[in-house]
C-alpha cells in the first residue's frame, strides 16, 4: 500500500505557452521534487502544513535506536524516504507517494504519534515547500 498526494498546481495557464508541458516532466525535475520534500523530513518538521515540528520519539524507542529523543527525522533505516517518488498520471498531473511503513506515521489512530509525510484530502504542504516546488516548476517553464 502506497500513500499520495497530489501536488496541486494548475499548469493549465503554462501549458498553453509551452505545449505538452503536462507530459514532458524530466526524470530530475520529478527527482527534485522528491528532494524538497524529503529534506523537510529529515530536519524534523513536517512538510504538511499546520504539523509543524515532529513529536519526540519516546525514550525507550530512542534508547533502543542510540539517538536522541528530540532527533526526529523519520530516516531509521532510510528505506521508507527513499521509496518516495514523483510521478505523473495519465492526466499530467504530478503525484507523489510513498510506500509502507509510512501509513504507520500518517495514519490517526494507527501512529503513537502522528507524523506527517505527505498531505492528506483538504492539507497542502507548507508554504515554504509549496514554493520550493513552485519555483522549480517556474524553472522549467521558462523560454
Amino acid at each position: 500500500m502506497s500513500f499520495r498526494a497530489d501536488v496541486k498546481i494548475d499548469l493549465d495557464d503554462i501549458t498553453k505557452l509551452v505545449p505538452n508541458l503536462k507530459k514532458k516532466f524530466s526524470k530530475d525535475l520529478k527527482r527534485q521534487i522528491v528532494d524538497i520534500i524529503t529534506d523537510k523530513i529529515q530536519s524534523g518538521n513536517s512538510p504538511v502544513s499546520g504539523h509543524g515540528k515532529y513529536k519526540e520519539y519516546s525514550e525507550a524507542y530512542a534508547k533502543r535506536k542510540g539517538v536522541a529523543v528530540d532527533d526526529v527525522n523519520l530516516n531509521d533505516t532510510g528505506e521508507m524516504l527513499s521509496s518516495m517518488r514523483a510521478f505523473q498520471d495519465s492526466e499530467g498531473s504530478i503525484k507523489v507517494e510513498v510506500n509502507e511503513p509510512a501509513g504507520f506515521h500518517d495514519t490517526p489512530g494507527v501512529a503513537r504519534k502522528l507524523r506527517k509525510m505527505l498531505p492528506g484530502p483538504g492539507e497542502s504542504f507548507t508554504k515554504d515547500v509549496f514554493n520550493e516546488i513552485l519555483k522549480i516548476l517556474q524553472g522549467a517553464v521558462k523560454l
